[in-house]
């Protein structure tokens, strides 16, 4: 994006996706490597949603939720 100087919806566009997806990509590529490494192992046997995803967020003060 950076690179094509792209915002977010001209990418979405470009794709023929949403913006909201873009945004969920993006925010995936957020993620420790660890926890992407675990969605590309366990991601097509169960079903990974936003919601699980949060459980194991690492908030910015490094104390994970319980």
């Amino acid at each position: 994006m950076k690179e094509e100087g792209l915002t977010q919806g001209q990418l979405a566009e470009r794709l023929d996706i949403s913006r909201v997806r873009v945004t969920q990509i993006l925010n995936l590529l957020k993620l420790p490597i660890e926890q992407q490494n675990h969605i590309l192992e366990h991601g097509k046997e169960k079903l990974i949603t936003e919601r699980s995803l949060r459980k194991c967020a690492i908030p910015a003060s490094g104390v994970q939720k319980l």
